[in-house]
């Protein structure tokens, strides 16, 4: 697979139903345009788009998770209990 994001992207996103893809897309272009500075991480085995500080997976704080093929669609979550943010207490 290649380095290039955008490629990776594209490959990944054509596993879906034309339909998934363009909705995955569409949120994506929201979420860029939100999160200026975050990372975008393309997942090899499970079906998701992460966003987060660093090319860290363990600090992804929002997710775009695209269901099977062609399937229920896609959904955004939000990653509570990020590493990126630590419990007060803990601190």
């Amino acid at each position: 697979m290649s380095d290039f994001p955008g490629v990776r992207l594209a490959a990944f996103l054509a596993n879906f139903d034309p339909a998934i893809a363009a909705r995955a897309e569409a949120i994506l272009t929201r979420l860029r345009r939100q999160l200026t500075r975050a990372v975008e991480l393309v997942c090899d085995n499970v079906p998701v788009i992460g966003f987060g500080p660093s090319d860290q997976a363990s600090e992804v704080t929002f997710l775009v998770v695209l269901h099977p093929p062609v399937g229920h669609g896609v959904h955004f979550c939000a990653v509570k209990g990020s590493t990126t943010r630590r419990h007060p207490e803990t601190s």
